[in-house]
């Protein structure tokens, strides 16, 4: 069951979100949405939540480790551009200024998670 809920139930809830969050940026009135940043900054936070509910909550794998591996030499440097992109046109809407942030914080994000784990196989 637990693999289930981390493999199939949180990407799914993961999509829907996403998709719901996308639907109700195209109403809103202003300059067109960052779609494709909301879109990635999804991906990338789903992994990472998918790799800490494996390995808090099931057993580490090799594809657990090309997935980390992904996130860190994948997805570090593409939230880096994409945060530099975003924050040149900052300006454009307030959309624009929470994904900026928000890809600012995933290289965060992911050296926090690698530190919380290499504390935890210490012990």
């Amino acid at each position: 069951m637990i693999p289930f809920i981390i493999y199939a139930c949180v990407p799914l809830l993961g999509v829907a979100n996403c998709m719901r969050i996308v639907r109700r940026l195209r109403v809103d009135p202003g300059p067109p949405p960052p779609i494709l940043a909301i879109v990635v900054l999804h991906v990338l936070y789903g992994g990472l939540l998918v790799v800490l509910l494996t390995d808090r909550f099931w057993r580490w794998s090799g594809m657990a480790s090309v997935g980390m591996a992904v996130l860190l030499l994948v997805g570090c440097p593409w939230a880096v551009v994409q945060a530099w992109r975003l924050m040149r046109g900052a300006g454009a809407s307030r959309y624009h200024r929470i994904a900026a942030v928000l890809s600012w914080l995933y290289p965060v994000a992911v050296g926090a998670l690698a530190l919380w784990a290499a504390r935890i196989s210490v012990h």
